[in-house]
């Protein structure tokens, strides 16, 4: 059944890496600002690890978007993988 109305939520790991092409940032540049590893970097890249409130507020400052657009794609992410269906448009 296709679904309409809806939008699949993306890997927040995705827009981290467009904004690193971007930049022309390689993770190990990435990471100081951070407070990770280059190895976390490529996990949060890849979608293995999730953003918590800590590092929302450091990708926010790095990347110039709000602490909450970083929750709330890392939450509706979250949501989609748990449920198998895409995250409403409400901000969820």
């Amino acid at each position: 059944m296709k679904k309409t109305g809806s939008y699949s939520a993306w890997n927040p790991g995705e827009i981290i890496r467009t904004e690193m092409e971007v930049r022309h940032w390689k993770e190990r540049w990435l990471a100081p600002f951070l407070g990770v590893s280059p190895e976390e970097v490529r996990d949060l890249v890849a979608g293995r690890k999730s953003i918590d409130d800590a590092l929302a507020k450091r990708l926010a400052s790095t990347f110039g978007m709000s602490a909450q657009f970083w929750r709330n794609l890392q939450q509706c992410y979250d949501e989609e993988q748990e449920r198998g269906s895409a995250c409403a448009a409400s901000g969820k």
